[in-house]
């Protein structure tokens, strides 16, 4: 399989790769590492001219390809004197105390890997890989002008390997853990892109792509969010030729006006990315496969059950299931908690199947990696946390800081919404309420958008939901309720709530505090919801005192009026005794309260830090505290 795609690369390199159509092959042999400069005479080589080498290089050969090619180790510029390469025939020799290449900073490492920067920045067209090539390394193809990449299977490829490559038009992936992303890599002339087996897409990761036409996934799929293509003028077609083990959001395609075939031809067990506004063209997806369980029985409906497996190929798709979800199950991050959520319906599927083999396969695995917590509430695993108490370790990192009302954005802020009047003139609790429900009822929650392409501050991300009629998550929302609270003077963070499971699910809550002089205390306000928590008494608390009484079943009272996007009441037992007893295992707050904490912002950035029970372990490299009242200190402590 390799010798025939290094044959087809080879040919696009002559057809399309050369300046002429008189383009000459020269062939190169090096004898010994550290030789081609020898061999190679610059003077004899024309443009257009295509080097064929044989041999073993290392990093002085490396140097001297760089600067045929156009660029020095430095990076700077020389005059170019190929475009096309055929490294069909190359191995490498690496080096641990030889000169290196790239200004110095990167050598050679494996034998059969393209190393990092190899090319980075030359304006090469066309390149024959290694016949025994395993890897591509970061940004060893970045910033040239490659047109056409076919890269064999077997092959690791680096994310960031292409990033730049602004004039390719075809892009053929191996099997990849996380799927290139085009959108991010500048990929502006991409017209065709194909990948093998990915475990995730990303959402956002076809937006904004000029030339793009069509997209195909021809191996398996672990999960693909929702919002993965938009704003795409040219798209006519998405097909998945492998099974999917899960997809994330309803939102799946958005102003793709020429898309016209969605073609589903292998075994999905959930389908849930049912709406594709501004794709006119696009009426029911071609569905030749199977579909297990659909969110949508109009747009993509269920296969019947007695028909899902008299198809020969769907077997072997199954197996591919299987396949995934034993790899998955035993990862780390949210995939691993995709795996979980799939199993009961694979389980189901290998049944249907009559296929014992897998049946108990599933459950081996499942029971390997039985977490202690199945079966439990979520309000019963919050229960048996372990307390907060003063932290042994040095908390000396754990200053928040708030900006005042004369700060220069939080003015502009103030006065293009005339925050003053929205906030009223009642004392700290009323004002907090006003702003908190004109948050609420200015932007729409919607958990599943994508980051909005803006500077995160209150006026641009309002503006950016009225432009395109979108939505922003709770994090969003959690940041423009904390502005508008330090432009009227009231001390305020956003809290990014978390299970115990953080590194699995990936469904946590952002709310905010601000900060009441008349209580002397914090208070949740929650602009998602429009949600605030009192006691019987009517005094509201902070999410370090919802916790508490959570965890020792003490009175707990949601405001009447808490809703989704006014379409449905939040009741307390769903919202509190459910999702957030889920999400008070954790509880992290920026250390710098402003307007465009985040993002594309010239301002200072605080750290993150997280209040964790005593004995949780939060990850690795994180700022992280137990002491509860070290976190919740009054502002300007």
């Amino acid at each position: 399989m390799k010798h025939i795609i290094t044959t087809i690369i080879l040919l696009t390199a002559i057809l399309s790769g050369a300046s002429s159509v008189y383009a000459k092959v020269r062939n190169v042999n090096v004898k010994q590492p550290g030789q081609i400069s020898a061999v190679v005479k610059k003077s004899s080589l024309k443009k257009g001219d295509i080097l064929k080498i044989k041999g073993t290089l290392n990093n002085d050969d490396l140097i001297f390809l760089r600067e045929l090619c156009g660029r020095d180790t430095a990076n700077k510029e020389t005059v170019p004197l190929i475009e096309s390469i055929d490294l069909s025939e190359v191995t490498f020799a690496p080096q641990s105390g030889s000169k290196a290449f790239m200004m110095d900073k990167y050598r050679l490492t494996s034998r059969n890997a393209i190393p990092d920067f190899f090319l980075y920045g030359t304006p090469i067209k066309s390149i024959v890989f290694p016949q025994a090539m395993d890897s591509i390394k970061t940004g060893a193809f970045a910033m040239t002008a490659l047109t056409e990449v076919y890269i064999p299977d077997g092959v690791y490829v680096a994310d960031n390997a292409f990033s730049g490559d602004s004039l390719l038009t075809r892009l053929r992936l191996p099997a990849m853990k996380s799927a290139i992303v085009p959108s991010r890599n500048n990929m502006k002339s991409l017209r065709s892109i194909s990948y093998g087996d990915i475990d995730y897409i990303a959402g956002g990761a076809f937006a904004g792509l000029p030339a793009l036409e069509e997209v195909e996934f021809h191996g398996s799929i672990g999960h693909t969010d929702g919002y993965a293509f938009s704003n795409n003028p040219n798209l006519k077609r998405i097909t998945f030729n492998g099974p999917v083990l899960s997809t994330g959001g309803k939102q799946y395609a958005e102003n793709c006006p020429e898309l016209n075939e969605l073609n589903i031809n292998g075994l999905m067990v959930g389908w849930g990315l049912t709406d594709y506004p501004g794709c006119p063209k696009l009426n029911l997806p071609t569905l030749n496969g199977v579909v297990f369980d659909s969110s949508d029985s109009i747009f993509a409906p269920p296969t019947p059950a007695g028909s899902i497996f008299t198809r020969p190929e769907m077997e072997p798709q199954l197996e591919k299931l299987v396949d995934i979800y034993s790899r998955l199950r035993g990862s780390k991050g949210f995939m691993k908690n995709i795996a979980r959520n799939a199993e009961q319906p694979i389980i189901e599927l290998a049944q249907l199947a009559k296929r014992d083999d897998l049946t108990t396969m599933v459950r081996q695995i499942a029971e390997k990696y039985r977490n202690p917590d199945d079966g439990k509430s979520k309000l019963q695993i919050l229960k048996e946390s372990k307390p907060y108490k003063s932290a042994p370790e040095d908390s000396s990192f754990v200053k928040f800081t708030y900006k005042l009302p004369s700060d220069s954005l939080l003015t502009l802020s103030r006065e293009h919404f005339n925050l003053d009047s929205i906030a009223g003139s009642g004392d700290d609790i009323s004002r907090i309420k006003n702003l908190l429900y004109w948050v609420h009822d200015t932007v729409r929650h919607d958990g599943s958008s994508g980051w909005p392409n803006c500077d995160f501050n209150l006026r641009d991300l309002v503006d950016i939901c009225k432009k395109d009629n979108r939505g922003l998550n709770c994090r969003f929302m959690a940041m423009m309720l904390t502005e508008a609270l330090l432009a009227e003077g009231i001390p305020a963070r956003y809290l990014t709530c978390q299970s115990k499971i953080y590194d699995e699910d990936n469904d946590c809550h952002v709310i905010c505090v601000a900060w009441s002089r008349s209580l002397d205390k914090w208070v949740w306000v929650d602009p998602t919801f429009a949600a605030f928590v009192t006691d019987e008494n009517g005094l509201m608390l902070h999410p370090g005192e919802v916790r508490y009484r959570l965890q020792n079943d003490m009175p707990l009272v949601l405001n009447p009026d808490a809703n989704w996007n006014h379409q449905s009441i939040q009741t307390k037992e769903e919202y509190l005794d459910q999702y957030m007893a889920k999400n008070l295992y954790l509880i992290e707050s920026n250390t710098m309260q402003q307007s465009q904490p985040e993002g594309r912002t010239a301002n200072k950035k605080g750290i993150h830090v997280c209040l964790r029970p005593v004995d949780f372990e939060y990850g690795s490299n994180r700022n992280t505290t137990t002491d509860s009242e070290l976190f919740w200190q009054r502002p300007g402590i």
